[in-house]
């Protein structure tokens, strides 16, 4: 965002400008960016309009709105490092909010509500093609997150419950890019998790606080239905923009 900000001021001050502005205010950084997102149609507001655009005239939309803004109910979850490392190493944190509303049996094929969202914070790999899982894949936020972790899973409390397996049954040209995270996911895990995320993580050593309510733009990095959540809704993984309170 810093360097967005940069190109922002450089083409509203011009070269020609010589007193130095003072620095923009984060809320300023963020109308900013909103109002760029805007104006390009790269936001929409709410997990579920996302969802019904996404998933539109019976078709996925990956040409979509890249960006949501949302106000969420959601728990933060710190994934400790593992005991060797540096005690004042804070983890790996991120933020988890359950589907706000159950699916009906009598929905269409696609999902039409949003289910899990996952926030990653500090996420630092490339921004690659959106990945959308379809409803005959094994999808799965819990997935999603193992794969940004990338190397960082091994260093964590989560790396021992998924050791990596590499057996060729795994294979997929479709997901080669993420083929290391599919080779450490049992399919009990992915089901326990779509029950309840907050549970699991907990038992596996994280750390999960009370849900509250919270305000987020974040850019959209996975969506699928839960592999094991019926397939009636949405899954949505991301990392944020920014985060504050509602």
């Amino acid at each position: 965002m810093e360097r967005f900000i940069e190109s922002h001021r450089a083409k509203c001050g011009g070269q020609a400008q010589k007193v130095e502005s003072r620095p923009y205010t984060i809320t300023e950084k963020v109308d900013i960016l909103v109002a760029h997102l805007k104006k390009r149609d790269l936001v929409v507001e709410g997990t579920e309009a996302f969802v019904k655009r996404h998933y539109s005239d019976h078709r996925r939309d990956t040409e979509g709105p890249l960006f949501i803004s949302a106000t969420l109910s959601a728990a933060k979850v710190r994934i400790p490092h593992t005991q060797d490392r540096p005690k004042d190493s804070r983890g790996v944190s991120m933020w988890l909010s359950a589907a706000q509303s159950a699916p009906k049996e009598s929905e269409s094929f696609w999902p039409t509500r949003p289910g899990l969202v996952c926030l990653l914070e500090d996420y630092r790999g490339a921004d690659e093609e959106l990945f959308d899982g379809t409803r005959d894949s094994a999808y799965s936020i819990l997935e999603s997150m193992l794969f940004a972790l990338g190397q960082k899973l091994d260093e964590t409390v989560l790396g021992e419950h998924f050791p990596p397996q590499r057996s060729s049954l795994h294979y997929s040209k479709e997901i080669r890019s993420r083929l290391d995270a599919w080779w450490r996911i049992p399919g009990e895990h992915m089901i326990a998790f779509a029950k309840n995320p907050s549970r699991m993580l907990r038992k596996m050593g994280c750390v999960v606080s009370r849900p509250r309510r919270i305000k987020s733009l974040f850019r959209v990095r996975d969506v699928g239905p839960e592999f094991g959540g019926e397939g009636r809704t949405a899954s949505i993984f991301g990392y944020p923009i920014f985060i504050c309170a509602a």
